[in-house]
């Protein structure tokens, strides 16, 4: 317009709402008329906004991702960094799993390569360390947890690549849509709370325009903000990442002993199920529902390179929420001797692991996620990708191999079996948030 550059987190909503296609998206034009799509309702795979998506593929290509209205997440919108995400999600060819033998990678089966994995893992017992994706399903987290917790008694398990403020249940957590229904919200970190999770922003400037008031301070500057807040306030909100929890924290009690009303806070967590990863017990210290190990806990990912482990399974499903090393894993990780990398795409970490297992991506696979505010959603496979045994499966598969009996023979199983054994995973049937106030 005007011979400038339109500036925006959210052109590619112009696309879709234009009324008589006169915008449309390079991306997708000329890729397929609409009624030859294939289209498959999903959850956008940036943040852990859990914005509602449609994958419209044709031949088993992603065209594009569409919004999928969610009046209580996202209100129908997607930014550009979810929207445009999808060229990350396409396979580019088939491959086989590989084994290292004699410092080459050599293509197997899935039975030789899961055979191996388990015969070193043997070897390797609790000395043993797993990470997950952020991009994982709560069904195939339930799986590697159970794989490391009960059949190798490890309890070096993470899904973090920084040392963040333990994780515990939140029950003072504001729900997305609440925010509208706020007399003030204190963006505790600006613009950073908005580059993680982009829709908070148009939440927030809807909310603006109903009379909410939106005080943007720095992490150092919660002073300013206390000062701020009038006593008289009926219910006031504070968003942060979770890497400030520490502070929003200190700043919720500070205003619980000033207000009136209520005061809650919605943290925004990293990746399309980090959330879930918690609350599901990835973690070193803590189990399932963030109850206590009772001395059992094991060592963190930034303490591994020195816990004299013998092997790493790391489980990638997003190329958007990699294992991307620290300088201290790269020296680490050539010394180790198991690293099983079961991933989507290749990586530079193909050329340090000793067994390659081809995985689904997100888009690939059915199951649930959890959002920052604990909705858990559904997720459908939106590709075939048919010559890659389910990453579900591979974990049986190698619990199995190591001595376990389990029998699930679908997602369904594993989800039936993830809400008998955490309750609060219950929301899931009635389209809700996981409140852990309500734990049985």
């Amino acid at each position: 317009f005007n011979d400038e550059p339109a500036q925006s987190a959210y052109q590619g909503n112009w696309t879709e709402i234009c009324p008589v296609a006169a915008l449309t998206s390079r991306q997708y034009r000329f890729i397929s008329r609409p009624w030859d799509l294939d289209r498959t309702p999903s959850v956008c795979p940036g943040c852990s906004m859990g914005c509602n998506i449609q994958i419209d593929a044709r031949n088993n290509r992603i065209g594009r991702f569409q919004s999928r209205e969610n009046p209580a997440v996202d209100d129908s919108w997607l930014c550009d960094f979810g929207r445009f995400s999808f060229p990350n999600f396409q396979r580019q060819a088939p491959e086989r799993p590989r084994i290292r033998r004699d410092a080459r990678l050599e293509d197997v089966s899935y039975d030789e390569a899961i055979a191996f994995t388990v015969e070193a893992l043997k070897r390797a017992g609790g000395q043993a360390a797993g990470w997950a994706s952020l991009a994982d399903t709560n069904e195939e987290l339930v799986l590697f947890r159970r794989l490391f917790r009960e059949v190798l008694r490890s309890p070096h398990l993470d899904h973090r690549s920084a040392a963040l403020v333990d994780a515990e249940p939140d029950d003072m957590t504001l729900s997305i849509a609440d925010i509208e229904r706020l007399d003030h919200v204190v963006l505790l970190g600006g613009q950073e709370v908005i580059d993680a999770a982009p829709v908070l922003h148009l939440r927030l400037f809807k909310s603006e325009r109903k009379g909410v008031h939106v005080l943007k301070v720095a992490t150092g500057e919660t002073k300013r903000a206390l000062d701020a807040i009038p006593a008289d306030a009926e219910a006031v909100g504070i968003l942060a990442t979770e890497a400030n929890k520490t502070a929003a924290v200190d700043l919720q009690t500070k205003l619980q002993r000033k207000v009136k009303g209520s005061v809650r806070r919605l943290l925004v967590t990293t990746g399309p199920n980090g959330r879930g990863a918690k609350d599901l017990g990835i973690l070193p210290h803590l189990g399932p529902g963030y109850v206590s190990l009772n001395g059992q806990a094991g060592k963190g990912r930034t303490e591994w390179p020195g816990a004299g482990l013998r092997a790493l399974y790391v489980h990638e499903s997003s190329p958007l929420h990699g294992f991307t090393p620290s300088d201290a894993e790269s020296m680490w990780l050539p010394t180790l001797p198991l690293l099983v990398f079961h991933r989507f795409k290749p990586t530079a970490l193909d050329e340090m692991a000793h067994v390659i297992l081809p995985g689904h991506a997100f888009t690939e696979k059915d199951g649930t996620v959890t959002n920052m505010e604990g909705r858990v959603q559904r997720i459908s496979r939106g590709l075939d990708a048919d010559w890659v045994l389910e990453d579900w499966r591979v974990f049986q598969q190698i619990a199995n191999g190591l001595g376990a009996d389990w029998g699930y023979d679908a997602v369904a199983d594993i989800t039936a079996e993830l809400v008998r054994s955490l309750p609060p995973y219950g929301a899931l049937n009635r389209g809700e948030r996981v409140l852990w106030s309500e734990r049985g």
